[in-house]
């Protein structure tokens, strides 16, 4: 009798046991618990342990309540699923850059944002504010030329009016950005109004240090001296995209007749990949190094 209750007590507590664990199977992870820090050029925060980044009050902004969209940071609960990030487009969200760590700048509006908020991959939803956007090598006083960047989708002409309306002086800069010449209070300003200001940095000149690098180390000088300049010659390029994907949105200082072919190679699954996702030759995910995130 001792044994067969024995053995009921331990079936008992076997049952308890494993319906503890589908309850806390069954459970969403909570906000922001298994989050890590969110490393931008404008400070580090860890949201899960309830920081946030030390950023003045003139430089915060409230999501817009309107219905418009919105830029936000979208932090996972780990290493970024493909399926994760599937998950947000299919509440139609618009994912954009990548920010260390295991998160996302992204625009949706505060209705999305909250279902977003609601997802078992996602630890941690916050606004993107003004001063994340803008460059600690920013003087922080006194007249200034900055390089503005409009966030991709975002509305230039609506940037350009309002640095002008600030008082700033305003004119086209290199790969579609602004250049603005203001002092730091319009620079601020245009931030902290401006939804689609991406980033804004120093602007500086390039400057040629090796002139003749070229010519001494791979022999330049001679190929040239006969007649030779690589005029006839076909250069290749690898990546992981080329902008539009077609030649005549491949790049704004590249004319589509200077474009001999544009190749998509998406691989096959081996042993080392077991799935491929086929983005085509387009710059698709635009991941290439934005100042406004770290190094990862």
């Amino acid at each position: 009798m001792l044994g067969r209750n024995r053995t009921l007590t331990l079936a008992l507590i076997a049952m308890i046991l494993a319906a503890m664990s589908s309850s806390a199977l069954a459970q969403p992870p909570a906000q922001g618990r298994r989050g890590e820090a969110i490393r931008l050029r404008a400070g580090t925060f860890t949201p899960s342990a309830g920081e946030r980044a030390a950023i003045p009050a003139r430089l915060t902004r409230a999501p817009d309540a309107s219905g418009k969209a919105d830029y936000y940071l979208v932090q996972f609960t780990g290493p970024v699923l493909e399926a994760w990030k599937d998950s947000l487009g299919a509440l139609g969200v618009t994912v954009l850059d990548y920010v260390p760590e295991n998160a996302f700048k992204v625009r949706m509006t505060a209705q999305q944002a909250a279902r977003v908020g609601a997802l078992g991959s996602v630890a941690w939803v916050g606004s993107f504010q003004p001063a994340y956007a803008l460059s600690p090598d920013l003087a922080p006083a006194g007249q200034q030329l900055v390089r503005v960047t409009v966030e991709l989708g975002g509305d230039r002409q609506a940037i350009s009016a309002l640095a002008a309306q600030l008082g700033a002086l305003v004119a086209d800069g290199p790969d579609g950005d602004l250049l603005v010449a203001g002092d730091r209070a319009q620079i601020d300003q245009l931030a902290a109004q401006g939804r689609d200001v991406a980033w804004v940095a120093p602007y500086t000149l390039y400057e040629k240090h090796n002139e003749i690098g070229g010519g001494t180390i791979i022999q330049g000088g001679i190929a040239n001296s006969r007649t030779y300049d690589g005029s006839s010659q076909t250069a290749a390029v690898a990546d992981t995209g080329l902008g539009g994907g077609t030649a005549t949105t491949a790049h704004r200082d590249i004319p589509s007749t200077r474009i001999t072919a544009i190749q998509n190679f998406p691989g096959v699954t081996d042993s080392c990949f077991q799935t491929i996702t086929n983005d085509g030759a387009a710059d698709v995910d635009r991941y290439a190094f934005r100042s406004n995130m770290t190094p990862f």
